[in-house]
């Protein structure tokens, strides 16, 4: 079937690419005529935008990687390569040191002005301490590159050998004559990389040794100055390696000529480097260089080489043995056909990356070398243009190819697509290695001429990446078919049929050994198929191939020992594949699909003609199962690999394989091998080394079952295993030394089994008596409700009157929403500002301030709550569950009695409570934790709803009311499509647009984020309140951090993302910097600066301080970092900001005074746990007093949950009237007096600006984030605020009673006076000297001084008098602290903004049902009898109340007496007929949430919701009402 064959460019890039240079280059590209390539072929400099281009690619060459990855594995060639026909890059090692490259050009097309502007002659020098101290010396060899000379170094040894001056600023100034007189012994010298532009003659007199001489990259120009030049005369004797390259960067210039003069002195010279100089003949004048053998004319990076032609004898030297000229911009069409007719000596012949020489010219330029039998290396990679849509190698390219001693041709990148039939006879004989690596060849009939390259030991076609299937037949027309009159059909390889042209054999030249196809991407089926006979084929590589089905026979491989097919997804192997395989020996079909076909394989025929195997690979097949005999015929088997399958048992016989050495089964489902393959695996192992089983990474079972099996594989499998290499698992838990001491647990387990059966038994007995008895108190709770409701059966229904409440609330304690909870968590302080506040009381979620009655305040107040109150229109502002009431009107009623509290007097006595309620989280009106917006739900917007079915195609209802019917397909004209079909009807596959870029994974994005999040982050210390952003250690960058994840996904088996992703993940998705923010400076610092940066002189006494102040910083900074690193206890603790309350989105609110609670933080180093000890400014104010006193009640907590350690670290601030006192210091004396088994408390202070607490600063900065979007209205709810702000570890709130404010008046009576607290930097306590304090004034002082603090009472008084000597034991001891108990008033005008407040208070459920509705309400918080059982009481409540509210929150669902009134509630209703539940919804609950009793009763009921938005409260309210008053029948 002829058609048009479609050719594909390698890639988008490369299409841009060439229609540019069509553009630019139109008026030279040649002519494409029939078996002609197209050569471009261009006179002069090449463009700036071709040059970046060949740059470009040169480079992407240069890092090209051998490796081919696939998924997580890698698969690397095992091709090997014969050292005797490697070629030696490195002509003279001796001499390697000199042989420095330009740096890789930029690749930045904004910055591409001409190759002179991306290739620097003189690169920028390093920054280094200049002069010749920077030399170094290695031995006799003196390394003074990046040193910044301009002459030459004097002293320096004389007796150096080799002198490396490179990349310096030498100029001629400093090189006369006999400038390297004093270095007489030097062999090598290395001048690259300078500003020299000239050699003065007698320049390297005195140097009578010198074998190396390096002149590269300098601002020489090659004219006649340097060849009339005598400066190489005095090196004639001893010179034999010279680099005269980078000189001729305008190789246009028509004055350049090779220096043949100034080099015809060197008659010892054998390696030779220079620049190339367009169509100028390099002659041997006299023919003095008659030693030379290595010339090289590289361009690239290696120098500026242009040659673009070559004359007839452009080499004048008959020694020659190896040419190198590659990247020299050779042009086809001006090299002639004789320019090598000298060089009959030549051996190798490099002449790579010359894009526009093309192949064809190649075959001419071998005109001089026609009969040159020394010649063995041929390189000519990339010598065809970049765009060339078809190459082909003609009889007329190889014809002078027969006569030489050519043994390999690198011939890779080539764009090579087919071979004349009849060209491969014209190679000659001696040619043993072909390396056609990333062509794009295609089968046609020169393959039949395989069978002539009798000498052809290796064949390598690596890496086509195109995917052209294998012919039925051989196209018999290569130009027909070059131009796309055929296709090639692609399908099954197989040569049934005996007419011709059908293959029936693949020739193989007959010495071939190795033959390596992989990375080729070769799609088909293996089908019968032969090779021809008494070939020599050793070694197949076929790996990373697609070989969905191997169905064989293949013929003619009788030879091969090595076959590997690894990654070609093969999924069947048929049973007569191997058949002719006869001496493979290594077999390899790992990473590929064969599960099922091997499970499948039950007589193991798929190998049993493998008989000669000595290595079988099937790892990474997911293969499950494997059948006894499918290794049957495997005798001689001696490495068998089912590694990393999901093998669960071990059914295949392995008795037959005497020889096995190696069985690896690591990385499968094993729990034990059974008692057969044990038996087999130790007959084999009679006489002889066992073999190695490797079941390492399985989940071997340890139990007692499988106790036989554990010993035998560790007596005879992990004898003398080395675990650290391969670690074994019980189950999935890691034994890291084996299973001695499992088997020494498991031997006591399972011994006598009589007894522990007997045992067992009595204990299944003792187990049933004991489930039956937990199961009773469990459920103790249903049989009291299976009681209950038995006697309701009894009981006679009542009518409405006679109930005694007309609603029994059942809610959750935790909901606020309910009840105002005043009975619970009481605290009382007493006031007695005129009478006004007479107390204040904490609850849980509120604060209460109790006015007086008979003040004029309380008056008023009894007044507003006996008269009749009227309510006014909600606000859509207010979030509070009673509506707007409470905030207009204010929430003022009478105070129960409280515990003994006002027990008698009249009830104008009683003080009247105010109420600042804090905000619940439970309900539906506090989703966001204080947001004044409710969640929002965009899923179940209508609007949302109608555009997911509008874009699924379902009928919707527009925005308009318009209801749009649901889409339907219509049929399609496939005649118009755009895609073109064949005959068949089948899609042809189309070629544009195939490279696609392929998107990290998200688990990669996911890994890298868990990375970045692995790093600890501070917040800024001063500005956080203004930015989210946090920071990372200064020492980190982007760079480290991406070389500690490589490392880290090394670990995991993980393949690292980019760099470059790295760095855009950590710049989008988090907000983190590395570098401290501008606001956290010292102040003093910061001043310092300005003084230098204004120019003032500071005086001798302000540096000096200055000095001193950073001293102290640095001190205090490495203390602080060798406290992190240690394993003491530190605890870090700070004062936060002052926190007010309420905390509103009122606007009234910020206009009042508020309430000042103080928060003192502590950061624990052992667990990060995180203490918070609050209180308000009527119960301590926030000087040294009450923080000592808050600092030693975290202390009590610390130790209670540390009670072993022996030392604690205490940082804080230098502030003196806080944490720098003598009420801190008798605070810390008398706690470490009160635990004995704190021998140590060590108190560090920081220096001022420079804080050492990031920790106690990151959780601030938490608080105050979190504090932003809530509203707090009281100090309790405020804790709960703080408990909310991290999940895990959730902070350790201690809320300061005024018992534990403790008085610390004692202190003034000690002798404190002697520790200069404003100086120290600081304090240690003793255990065994609790009556003296240490003290250190920086934190590098390694001696303390020592002050005793307890002043003795018999020292006289009075002048003259001598003290007495007292004696440490006779000294009084500590007195024990007391509280202080005492309160401080607040201001009038505190007082008055307050109490303006209290009318924006939120109101609750209850109050609003008795208040406004008039409902008799029972609850159980104040209505249960006292001593009555909690059951007893509950179905009293559910009997005597007419209706059972209950309020649904996730809170009541967990509480188990919530449901148990529900169950009672539910019986209720039952047995008087009428519905008594009436639902509450305070929150959106799915049903999965709910039990399966309140869904059962939510789904045949209706319910109420408490609505989000206060428009809708004021209905909501009349309908509760209204549902409480109803009676509703209950069927």
């Amino acid at each position: 079937m002829a058609s048009k064959q479609i050719r594909r460019f390698s890639d988008l890039r490369d299409l841009v690419l060439i229609l540019s240079c069509l553009q630019v280059l139109s008026c030279s590209l040649g002519a494409f005529q029939g078996v002609e390539s197209m050569e471009i072929a261009t006179s002069g400099r090449k463009s700036s935008a071709e040059n970046l281009a060949y740059d470009t690619d040169r480079l992407n060459i240069l890092n090209r990687n051998t490796m081919l990855s696939f998924g997580e594995f890698s698969l690397q060639s095992s091709y090997s390569i014969p050292k005797e026909i490697l070629n030696d890059n490195s002509w003279f090692p001796e001499c390697s040191v000199c042989d420095e490259l330009l740096p890789p050009p930029k690749s930045d097309s904004a910055n591409a002005g001409n190759q002179n502007d991306q290739w620097p002659s003189q690169p920028k020098l390093r920054t280094a301490p200049g002069g010749e101290e920077c030399c170094k010396m290695n031995g006799t060899e003196a390394d003074c590159r990046y040193c910044n000379l301009t002459t030459i170094p004097s002293s320096l040894p004389p007796e150096i050998t080799r002198l490396l001056l490179g990349h310096n600023a030498i100029t001629d100034k400093s090189l006369s004559r006999g400038a390297f007189q004093r270095y007489g012994q030097l062999t090598l010298l290395s001048l690259s990389f300078n500003l020299i532009t000239s050699l003065a003659d007698g320049i390297f007199e005195g140097m009578p040794s010198l074998r190396c001489l390096c002149l590269q990259f300098n601002n020489i120009k090659m004219d006649d100055t340097l060849n009339s030049s005598l400066a190489f005369q005095p090196l004639a004797g001893s010179l034999v390696y010279l680099r005269l390259n980078g000189f001729n960067k305008n190789t246009t210039n028509i004055n350049l000529m090779y220096p043949s003069y100034a080099l015809s002195f060197l008659s010892k010279l054998k390696y030779l480097f220079i620049d190339g100089i367009p169509f100028a003949k390099f002659e041997n004048p006299q023919r003095l260089l008659n030693n030379l053998t290595h010339l090289g004319m590289l361009g690239f990076r290696s120098g500026y080489c242009n040659l673009t032609g070559l004359q007839s004898n452009a080499f004048e030297f008959d020694t020659l043995t190896h040419l190198d000229i590659s990247d020299c911009n050779l042009q086809g069409s001006y090299v002639n056909r004789s320019a090598f007719e000298n060089l009959q000596s030549l051996q190798s012949l490099t002449i790579s990356n010359n894009f526009h020489l093309g192949i064809q010219t190649v075959g001419e330029m071998m005109y001089g070398l026609r009969n040159n039998s020394n010649l063995k290396i041929l390189s000519m990679q990339r010598i065809n243009p970049r765009f060339s849509p078809c190459i082909v190698v003609y009889k007329s390219t190889l014809r002078y190819f027969q006569n030489t001693g050519l043994e390999r041709i690198n011939a890779m990148d080539n764009k090579i697509e087919t071979i004349e039939r009849g060209a491969l006879k014209l190679l000659p004989k001696t040619l043993k290695y072909i390396n056609l690596e990333n062509n794009k060849i295609i089968f046609g009939d020169y393959i039949m001429d395989l069978g002539e390259l009798k000498g052809l030991t290796h064949l390598k076609l690596d890496n086509m990446w195109e995917n052209y299937g294998f012919p039925y037949v051989y196209p018999t027309n290569v130009l027909s078919n070059c131009a796309g009159d055929n296709i090639l059909r692609s399908g099954t390889v197989s040569s049934s049929g005996d007419e011709d042209p059908y293959i029936k054999s693949i020739p193989v030249p007959p010495n071939l050994s190795e033959l390596s196809m992989y990375g080729n991407e070769l799609m088909y089926s293996l089908n019968n198929m032969s090779f021809s006979k008494n070939n020599n084929l050793k070694i197949v590589n076929l790996s990373l191939n697609i070989f969905h089905y191997l169905d064989g026979p293949i013929k003619g491989l009788e030879k091969v020992q090595t076959l590997e097919m690894k990654l070609c997804l093969i999924k069947k192997i048929s049973c007569k594949f191997f058949l002719y395989f006869h001496g493979l020996q290594n077999l390899v079909l790992a990473q590929n699909d064969l599960a099922v076909t091997l499970d499948k394989d039950h007589d193991g025929c798929i190998f049993e003609n493998l008989t000669r195997l000595t290595s079988l690979d099937l790892a990474l097949n997911d293969i499950y199962r494997l059948n006894s005999k499918s290794f049957k015929s495997l005798t001689n088997l001696q490495y068998l690999n089912i590694s990393q399958n999901r093998l669960q048992r071990i059914n295949f016989s392995i008795s037959h394989m005497a020889n096995l050495k190696t069985l690896d089964l690591q990385k499968n489902q094993i729990q034990s091998l059974s008692h057969q393959t044990r038996i087999e695996i130790d007959k084999i192992s009679e006489g002889r080394q066992p073999p190695l089983v490797n079941l390492s990474y399985n989940p071997i079972s340890c139990d007692c079952e499988n106790l036989e099996f554990l010993e035998w594989l560790s007596d005879k499998v992990l004898a003398d295993f080395d675990f650290r290499g391969a670690p074994y698992y019980c189950g999935m838990e890691l034994q890291a030394n084996g299973y001695q001491a499992v088997l020494v647990l498991l031997r006591r387990r399972c011994i006598q089994q009589q007894v522990l059966f007997a045992v067992v038994i009595s204990a299944t007995m003792i187990a049933v008596l004991a489930i039956a008895a937990v199961l009773a108190y469990r459920f103790r709770w249903t049989l009291r409700y299976w009681y209950h409701a038995a006697r309701l059966k009894f009981q006679p229904v009542g009518s409405p009157e006679q109930f005694e409440f007309d609603v029994f609330v059942s809610y959750s304690d935790e909901d606020d929403f309910v009840e105002e909870r005043r009975r619970r968590n009481k605290r009382w302080f007493t006031e007695t500002r005129e009478g006004e506040i007479m107390q204040v009381r904490y609850q849980k979620n509120a604060t209460l301030v109790l006015f007086c009655p008979n003040s004029n305040f309380g008056k008023k107040a009894l007044n507003d709550t006996d008269g009749k109150r009227e309510y006014g229109d909600t606000d859509t502002n207010s979030l509070d569950p009673g509506g707007s009431d409470a905030q207009q009107n204010g929430h003022l009623e009478r105070s129960e009695m409280g515990d003994g509290d006002h027990a008698s007097g009249s009830p104008q006595d009683l003080p009247v409570a105010v109420e600042i309620a804090g905000r619940e989280e439970d309900g539906d009106l506090q989703r966001t934790h204080g947001a004044r917006k409710r969640t929002r739900n965009p899923e179940k917007w209508h609007r949302n709803i109608e555009k997911r079915k509008r874009q699924r195609g379902e009928e919707y209802v527009s925005s308009s009311g318009k209801k749009i019917p649901k889409r339907v397909m219509e049929a399609v004209d496939c005649t118009k499509c755009y895609a073109k079909y064949s005959t068949t009807g089948t899609p042809l596959e189309r070629k544009q647009g195939k490279h696609v870029k392929l998107a990290t994974a998200p688990s990669e994005i996911d890994f890298v984020k868990r990375h970045i999040l692995l790093y600890p982050v501070v917040d800024s210390h001063y500005c956080r309140e203004k930015t989210k952003r946090q920071y990372l250690e200064s020492m980190l960058n982007i760079s480290i951090m991406y070389d500690q994840y490589k490392e880290f996904c090394s670990e995991k088996g993980l393949q690292p993302v980019k760099m470059h992703k790295y760095r855009q993940i950590f710049n989008e998705e988090f907000n983190l910097g590395f570098t401290k923010p501008k606001s956290d400076r010292c102040d003093a610092c910061e001043e310092s600066k300005m003084n230098v940066q204004k120019g003032k002189v500071l005086s001798e006494g302000e540096r000096e301080s200055i000095e001193h102040h950073k001293f102290l910083a640095r001190d205090a900074y490495e203390e602080r970092e060798r406290d992190r690193k240690s394993d003491a206890a530190v605890l870090c603790f700070d004062l936060e900001n002052v926190l007010t309350l309420p905390r509103a989105n009122v606007s009234n609110f910020f206009y009042k005074r508020k309430l000042s609670v103080y928060n003192l933080t502590v950061h624990c180093s052992i667990d990060k746990t995180v203490f918070c000890a609050v209180w308000n400014e009527v119960e301590g104010g926030r000087g040294g007093n009450a923080i000592a006193s808050a600092l030693l009640k975290v202390l009590d907590q610390f130790v209670q949950m540390h009670p072993t350690v022996p030392e604690i670290i205490l940082w804080s601030d230098s502030c003196v009237p806080q944490n720098r006192n003598s009420l801190m210091a008798y605070a810390l004396l008398s706690f470490i007096k009160k635990h004995p088994h704190v021998t140590k408390i060590t108190q560090k202070y920081s220096e001022a600006g420079h804080s050492m607490i990031q920790e106690v600063d990151s959780a601030h900065s938490s608080i105050e984030r979190h504090l932003r979007n809530v509203e707090v209205y009281s100090p309790i709810s405020l804790i709960r605020q703080l408990l909310a702000v991290r999940r895990s570890p959730k902070f350790r709130i201690i809320q300061m009673r005024l018992s534990d404010f403790l008085s610390f008046d004692e202190a003034r009576k000690m002798n404190f006076s002697k520790v200069p607290f404003t100086a120290v930097k600081q304090l240690v306590y003793e255990q065994e000297k609790t009556n003296f304090v240490s003290f250190g004034r920086s934190h590098s002082v390694a001696e303390l001084s020592s002050v005793l603090i307890i002043k003795d009472s018999r020292t006289p008084r009075g002048k003259g008098c001598t003290p007495l000597k007292v004696k440490v034991e006779e000294v009084k001891p500590l007195q024990t602290l007391k509280p202080l108990l005492k309160t401080f008033q607040l201001a009038k005008e505190k007082i008055a903004d307050l109490r303006a407040m209290f009318v924006y208070m939120p109101k609750v459920l209850i109050p609003r049902l008795q208040d406004e509705f008039n409902f008799r309400v029972m609850m159980h918080g104040l209505c249960f009898p006292a001593g009555a059982h909690i059951t007893d009481s509950i179905h009293m409540a559910v009997t005597t109340s007419r209706k059972t509210l209950v309020v649904i929150t996730k809170n009541m669902l967990r509480s188990h007496w919530c449901n148990y009134e529900l169950m009672m509630a539910r019986r209720e209703t039952i047995r008087r007929g009428q519905q008594v539940l009436v639902f509450l919804f305070l929150e959106d609950l799915t049903y999965s949430e709910m039990t399966s009793n309140i869904a059962a009763y939510i789904r045949e009921s209706t319910y109420i919701t408490y609505p989000p938005e206060p428009r809708y409260r004021s209905a909501f309210w009349r309908k509760l009402a209204d549902d409480l008053r109803a009676d509703v029948p209950f069927k």
